[in-house]
C-alpha cells in the first residue's frame, strides 16, 4: 500500500482533503487545511510501533506554527 493508497482511504473515511507534499525533504508526508499529517506505512508486521520522537516533536512544532492539528498514522 502506498502514501497515496492511506490517503484515499483517509480522505473517504473522514472526508477529508488531504494531499501529498510535494517537497521531498519534508518531516510530513500530507496536509489539509486542518492538518498536517505523518504516515508510517510498513509491508511486514510488527507487534510493536516505535514512533521516532524527534520527528514527531518537530511535526508537532511545525503544527503549531501553522495552526494545524498534527496526526500521526501508523
Amino acid at each position: 500500500m502506498t502514501e497515496q493508497d492511506v490517503l484515499n482511504i483517509i480522505n473517504k473515511k473522514f472526508k477529508t482533503s488531504f494531499k501529498l507534499v510535494s517537497d521531498e525533504y519534508s518531516s510530513y508526508d500530507a496536509e489539509e487545511d486542518r492538518y498536517i499529517l505523518e504516515i508510517k506505512n510498513r509491508r511486514a508486521y510488527y507487534s510493536t510501533k516505535i514512533i521516532e520522537i524527534y520527528k514527531m516533536v518537530a511535526n508537532y512544532q511545525k503544527s503549531q506554527l501553522l495552526d494545524k492539528i498534527f496526526l500521526y498514522a501508523v
